[in-house]
């Protein structure tokens, strides 16, 4: 259409408390919403709205017990298109979110935990003028500080199925398309598997033309760390591609304090990703790897007869933990931490970093500190 016009459509599934919160139940699903479309085309300026999101909010402390399983996922198929005009100076926007936040503590115990970013996600913007899309699937959890304990508990990032893309054409776009599954903490987080494995995977992420950005990322970032496995613990980055614009599909753990691990499995903690340096926000991730800042060590025990597995995906994005900010990726060639069974290994500089393609690869074995 022509002129200025503004649609917006809103069909939210949605608990909120201003206060404290408490479910206790057999099981527990948040999901977002699928097939949600926002289109928009003018010679002037539109804007197009779509929500169909399912959140559970607190702006206390919520407590989640469930005695089976607690699954939070994104949307599907979520699609927000910017359409054609010669003015441009559009925006569409689609929302088929899952999210979880607290604003102080957020206490989950389940049989099992699954966050799964969405599907489908896809976003474009097309036009000789200003233009803007975005759509999201993302499976967010946010707390002031976390305890969770699980049976076992895994994180995906969106468009593994379906696919997660954004795409700008001719004109001055901006495209977005995401497919997250993040877990963000102000304070301290606490996290016992007790009977299974914790396991991280990123997405797939494309992203073409000038301002496309696509994300399909799984990221846990907290103050203070404590992980606690009876089985193993596997990050592993997803698969992206970028042309013209930025993909992303890392998997990790990133932290401002120290994190602590005791690994029970017999395999211990396996890293599988490729190389590339990737700057996300406010920090640079130097690749697959374990990377931790000099005041903020990063203290793993393996008890159960496993260790540190580093395996090259050069087709795939890093797989990470860290507690650092930025580093160059020319001073990683240090190892100064051990694969030794049953005993601690207390990192205090850069350790574990491989270098893939024609670049220097080292896989000796450490020496234990």
């Amino acid at each position: 259409m022509g002129g200025t016009g503004t649609a917006t459509m809103t069909a939210n599934a949605e608990l909120s408390a201003g206060g404290a919160a408490t479910i206790t139940t057999d099981h527990l699903e948040v999901g977002g919403g699928f097939f949600d479309f926002a289109a928009v085309t003018s010679f002037d300026s539109a804007t197009a709205t779509t929500n169909a999101n399912a959140v559970l909010s607190a702006g206390g402390n919520m407590t989640l017990t469930v005695a089976n399983s607690l699954s939070m996922y994104g949307g599907f198929d979520a699609a927000s298109v910017n359409a054609y005009g010669g003015g441009g100076n559009n925006t569409a926007t689609a929302h088929a979110d899952a999210g979880i936040s607290a604003g102080g503590l957020l206490s989950i115990n389940a049989g099992s935990l699954m966050m799964d970013g969405g599907e489908g996600a896809y976003a474009r913007a097309s036009s000789y003028g200003v233009n803007k899309s975005l759509a999201t699937t993302n499976a967010t959890m946010t707390a002031g500080t976390l305890d969770i304990t699980a049976g076992q508990m895994a994180m995906y990032g969106g468009g593994s199925s379906f696919g997660v893309s954004a795409q700008a054409d001719v004109g001055t776009n901006t495209a977005t398309a995401q497919g997250n599954a993040l877990i963000t903490v102000a304070g301290d987080s606490m996290i016992n598997i007790t009977s299974g494995n914790l396991s991280l995977h990123g997405g797939a992420a494309h992203a073409s033309g000038s301002g496309a950005v696509a994300q399909a990322v799984v990221l846990l970032d907290p103050g203070t760390m404590t992980i606690n496995t009876s089985g193993n613990v596997n990050i592993s980055g997803g698969n992206y591609s970028s042309s013209g614009g930025v993909a992303l599909a890392f998997a990790g753990i990133a932290n401002t304090g120290p994190i602590n691990m005791t690994i029970g499995g017999s395999t211990g903690l396996t890293l599988t990703g490729g190389s590339t340096s990737i700057s996300y926000g406010t920090f640079t991730i130097p690749g697959t790897g374990i990377f931790p800042d000099p005041t903020s060590p990063i203290n793993i025990s393996y008890t159960g007869g496993g260790g540190l597995n580093l395996s090259s995906s050069p087709g795939s994005d890093a797989a990470f933990i860290m507690t650092i900010l930025s580093t160059s990726p020319n001073d990683l060639v240090t190892y100064t931490t051990g694969m030794v069974n049953n005993a601690t290994d207390t990192v205090s500089g850069i350790v574990e970093f491989i270098r893939f393609g024609d670049e220097e690869k080292k896989d000796d074995k450490p020496t234990c500190t």
